[in-house]
C-alpha cells in the first residue's frame, strides 16, 4: 500500500510518533460529508470561501469510497514552513473554524500528526477525481497564522 505523511522528521529519523519534530501540511479529509453535496467540486466551493483561506494552494482527491451524491475526498494544504508538532493541532483548529466548520470532516486524523493517507487511488470502474489550486501564497503568507511556529 503507497502512502503519504507531511511530519517531518529530523536527520536519520523515519519513524515513530515520537520523533515527528513538524509538519509540512495539513489534510482535510471529507469522510462523511453533508449530504447535499453531489460533487466535491461543492464541497471545496462551499468550504473555501473565506478570504482567508479561498486563495491557498491545495491538492484535492477523491477516496476510493467516494460516489456521485456521496463524495469523499481529501485536500492537501501544504505549508510554507514546518510549524511545529506543538501548535500543528490549534493550526489545524482555526483553518476549520475559518472554513465554517464543515460537517463530516474527521477531526482525528486531521489532528493526528502521525496519520499516514493512502496516495490516490481509483479502482477498476471506479471514480477518480483531483484537481488542485495552485497560487503563490501558502499557510505562511497568511495573518492568521502568526506566531504559531
Amino acid at each position: 500500500m503507497n502512502v503519504f505523511s507531511l511530519a517531518v522528521y529530523p536527520q536519520g529519523k523515519t519513524r515513530g510518533r515520537e520523533a515527528i519534530c513538524g509538519m509540512s501540511g495539513l489534510v482535510l479529509d471529507f469522510d462523511h460529508p453533508d449530504e447535499r453535496f453531489q460533487y466535491p467540486e461543492d464541497i471545496l466551493k462551499t468550504y473555501f470561501q473565506n478570504p482567508h483561506v479561498q486563495h491557498l494552494r491545495r491538492y484535492w482527491y477523491t477516496t476510493v469510497s467516494s460516489a456521485y451524491r456521496k463524495p469523499r475526498l481529501r485536500v492537501v494544504v501544504p505549508f510554507q514552513d514546518v510549524y511545529s508538532v506543538e501548535s500543528f493541532e490549534r493550526l489545524y483548529d482555526e483553518f476549520v473554524f475559518l472554513m465554517g466548520n464543515p460537517q463530516g470532516l474527521d477531526h482525528q486524523a486531521g489532528r493526528d500528526c502521525a496519520h499516514v493517507w493512502r496516495v490516490p487511488l481509483r479502482l477498476p470502474g471506479g471514480q477518480f477525481r483531483k484537481g488542485m489550486h495552485n497560487t503563490n501564497l501558502s499557510v505562511q503568507s497568511r495573518s492568521w497564522t502568526s506566531g504559531m511556529h
